[in-house]
């Protein structure tokens, strides 16, 4: 009779132990299930809630793009502190971004990204900036000075500058802009896209010419950008 009273007295024992344990794992399974996500946006590196963003940062964001209607990127990024441009032309064709006191030649030391992709047609060897992405294009800058900027690629000593472009949209649009100026100035910017459940696609063109501000300072440029994008699940989307 001791052994059936002995194995019961253990029993006895050993259940509040596994009633913990089970009542545990039912909480971490609830918890699991009542995670939330953060939507994740093609093309960003700042998430909305800035606050968890280590070191430095600045956005300029669509609505004050609007307001301000910049002609440049030196202008776009004029109320930013910490950034230094020095253009060598009124458009500003060749970007010359210093950050924090570094030596703006050429933007080396300052990483530029559209969309997340690095700009410079060669970040490791020679990171020497010839283009920047026209502000038509743009919905969104994002600058990062502090600490974060080394997650995002090679020559970002003295930060990263992002240039978010317009998303596809989800139905029909289009708009169409035509500007003009002295010194022969004058430019055009037709976007056009359509989209639905399955994703979208959108075509956008920029044309800029002029004579710029002194003998030999003439330019045009002549943009053709074509954005897909291609829903692969439920919420996944794929963006080229």
């Amino acid at each position: 009779m001791k052994r059936p009273i002995m194995g019961l007295a253990v029993l006895i024992l050993t259940m509040p132990a596994l009633a913990a344990e089970l009542a545990s794992q039912q909480a971490a399974n609830a918890d699991s299930e009542q995670v939330l996500v953060e939507k994740v946006k093609v093309g960003a590196i700042l998430p909305d809630r800035l606050e968890a963003v280590p070191g430095s940062f600045d956005v300029v964001d669509e609505k004050e793009l609007k307001a301000r209607q910049p002609f440049s990127i030196r202008e776009a990024l004029s109320q930013v502190p910490g950034v230094n441009i020095v253009g060598e032309d009124a458009f500003v064709l060749a970007p010359n971004i210093g950050i924090r006191g570094l030596n703006p030649r050429r933007t080396s030391r300052t990483l530029l990204l559209e969309d997340g992709m690095p700009l410079f047609l060669a970040p490791y060897g020679d990171p020497s900036a010839h283009y920047s992405t026209p502000l038509d294009r743009v919905s969104r800058i994002e600058v990062v000075k502090g600490s974060g900027q080394t997650l995002y690629g090679p020559q970002t000593v003295g930060g990263m500058i992002n240039f978010v472009t317009k998303p596809v949209p989800k139905e029909f649009q289009a708009s169409v802009m035509a500007i003009i100026g002295n010194n022969n100035f004058s430019g055009g910017h037709v976007n056009i896209g359509t989209g639905g459940d399955w994703g979208g696609i959108m075509l956008d063109a920029v044309n800029r010419k002029g004579d710029g501000i002194r003998r030999n300072h003439d330019f045009e440029i002549n943009e053709l950008t074509l954005k897909g994008q291609l829903k692969s699940g439920r919420s996944q989307y794929i963006d080229r």
